[in-house]
């Protein structure tokens, strides 16, 4: 019960028994620290069964993440749907749309982002994957010949040249040995490798397709309650901070989701794009494995700075290897065409300025990411920095603001006199 000035009448008791022991909550605290540090010291000295019970976690709840990562690549075209339908019933009816129809125009727009999904999946397993398999099972039959002729290649021309026939035995040896035994040792190794991956791995793809499965479900669930789970978390946020961090925490969470959306989505958008422009410039050229390498140009689109070189390479050595010469040349004058296509003009008008990282800021962002997480670190690395140097640069902002002093960058290219007369001035 509460008295008529508002407060409860167990409160002056608890305040009385805090006053009347001080030392007794500092007690607690104590406790609860030195408690806190023996247990962190014991998982210290555990730690690989605390990693393997967390590998283990994980390893369980792996479909919840792929559930995580559909829902993120689905929900903008869940909304756009949505936005379509809508539009599309208010010009037919003058009624206000209730909480019911919206409910199954969401379920709706779902169902058919989930069968787009799948069809595409369906694409992917029955055009694509076979292609690309035909491709290397070929590569790994023929690269034996085409070694051989690419030896004796090399050899004529090392024998018919001037300069290098005053010794071709020694130039012979050391360079075609050389390149032979790289490449019937490692590429060819690498290849069937590779193959074997493809070909023998019915346990990671049945592990994959169940992870998939569950994976859908659970995103069906979370865009269709993605309201409730927003509102959630900024109820947990208002709960442990105050309003005016839990908004501030809110703005910085839907910035940086934003940034990320656009980012990773545009880029997918941009790299499919791209790989059918390559695939059809590959076909006017008339090279080998257009598919495949197409494949890989588009995947290796991803990653940002590093990624052209990354798919140009190895493509650019299977055209050599199973070509002519003059076709590599082709290849290597279209992949750069490609390549400042794709900086100057698709990447632009598809993610726009959302990353909005200088170059210099996304190759140090792909050597950390990369350094640290490999594949995924190179992929996710731009977007991630973007996110901290866009929350960085707001902080650098708002510091000078309270400190009365300009924010812009190209008020601090004038020499300190000129910007300590604009600070007086401003003042």
């Amino acid at each position: 019960m509460f008295m008529e000035n508002g407060t409860s009448s167990a409160n002056p008791s608890n305040k009385t028994f805090w006053k009347k022991h001080p030392y007794f909550s500092k007690g607690i605290c104590s406790f609860c620290v030195i408690a806190a540090g023996i247990a962190f010291y014991f998982i210290l000295l555990r730690i690989e069964i605390v990693n393997s019970v967390l590998y283990k976690f994980f390893d369980i709840i792996d479909p919840v993440f792929y559930g995580i990562a559909i829902a993120f690549l689905l929900n903008p075209l869940v909304k756009n749907l949505e936005k379509i339908i809508l539009k599309w019933i208010t010009k037919k009816s003058t009624k206000e749309i209730t909480h019911k129809q919206k409910s199954i125009i969401r379920s709706f727009s779902i169902l058919i982002a989930v069968i787009i999904a799948i069809l595409i999946i369906y694409l992917i397993a029955s055009f694509l994957f076979p292609e690309i398999i035909q491709s290397l099972d070929n590569i790994s039959k023929t690269l034996p010949h085409q070694i051989d002729s690419f030896n004796i290649w090399m050899s004529d021309i090392l024998i018919n040249n001037k300069i290098l026939s005053l010794n071709p035995d020694e130039v012979l040896s050391s360079v075609t040995s050389y390149i032979t035994n790289w490449l019937q040792t490692d590429l060819t190794k690498k290849v069937d490798l590779w193959l074997g991956y493809i070909t023998n791995g019915l346990a990671g793809a049945i592990e994959i397709i169940f992870n998939l499965v569950i994976g859908f479900a659970c995103s069906i669930y979370m865009m269709y309650n993605k309201e409730k789970f927003f509102a959630q978390c900024k109820k947990i946020l208002f709960a442990f901070l105050k309003p005016a961090h839990a908004n501030s925490t809110i703005k910085i969470s839907n910035d940086s989701l934003d940034i990320f959306t656009h980012s990773i989505i545009g880029k997918i958008i941009d790299s499919i794009i791209l790989g059918f422009i390559c695939f059809a410039g590959v076909k006017i050229l008339h090279l080998p494995y257009p598919v495949l390498i197409s494949f890989i140009i588009g995947l290796t689109n991803f990653i940002p700075f590093f990624g052209p070189w990354i798919g140009g390479l190895p493509c650019g050595l299977l055209v050599f290897l199973t070509a002519d010469p003059i076709q590599t040349i082709y290849f290597g004058l279209f992949i750069l065409f490609l390549q400042q296509f794709d900086c100057n003009f698709l990447t632009p008008k598809i993610v726009g300025n959302y990353i909005g990282l200088p170059a210099f800021w996304v190759l140090v962002a792909c050597l950390l990411g990369g350094g640290f997480y490999g594949v995924m670190g190179l992929i996710l690395g731009a977007p991630i920095f973007a996110i901290c140097y866009q929350l960085f640069r707001n902080f650098v902002s708002h510091r000078l603001e309270n400190k009365k002093l300009p924010s812009e960058t190209s008020e601090y290219l004038a020499s300190a006199e000129v910007l300590q007369h604009s600070i007086k001035a401003n003042e």
